[in-house]
């Protein structure tokens, strides 16, 4: 289960707080969530400090998330791991793509 608290800190910033697990079905939940924000050109500032546990789908949405310019804060070690691993995954796949494609 994942709680999603958050408050408008300003006109233009949204602050998300998670607390639980960013799995399975939560991690569609949370995309819902910021996808009319970012529309608007928000700013989103996401408190990770509450998740205990996180799949894959979850890393890669975070990883979305950051590419949009979302900020994410008082991540864990392992989180802020996960992150690094997985964008070392998808540049590999991406150049092993490109390797293909070239040859």
């Amino acid at each position: 289960m994942l709680r999603i608290s958050g408050f408008e800190a300003a006109a233009d910033e949204t602050k998300l707080r998670l607390d639980g697990k960013l799995i399975g079905p939560w991690v569609s939940e949370l995309r819902v969530l910021c996808e009319p924000i970012l529309a608007k050109g928000q700013q989103i500032e996401i408190d990770c400090g509450g998740l205990s546990s996180i799949d894959i789908d979850g890393i890669e949405l975070m990883q979305m998330l950051q590419g949009e310019g979302v900020l994410l804060v008082k991540c864990s070690p392992f989180l802020e791991l996960q992150l690094r691993l997985e964008r070392s995954r998808s540049k590999k796949a991406r150049q092993k793509i490109e390797g293909v494609r070239g040859a």
